[in-house]
């Protein structure tokens, strides 16, 4: 799987990283907006166009166990 040989792996099961975090929702909203790197590997995520209520309901849902 070229994912996971890249390093990006199961995003849902990396929820734990932010557990008892109470700005992870606040930071994670801005990463996925903004984009970034270096977090989970070498492999850089481009900046998402979404609306902050949009981005935050992604980030809740992956936080939550994507279920």
């Amino acid at each position: 799987d070229p994912l996971w040989s890249r390093g990006l792996g199961d995003v849902y099961k990396r929820q734990n990283k932010y557990k008892g975090n109470k700005s992870a929702v606040a930071t994670l909203v801005k990463k996925v907006k903004v984009g970034g790197s270096g977090v989970w590997g070498t492999t850089p995520m481009p900046p998402n166009n979404l609306s902050d209520a949009d981005a935050k309901l992604v980030v809740e849902w992956i936080l939550a166990g994507a279920k």
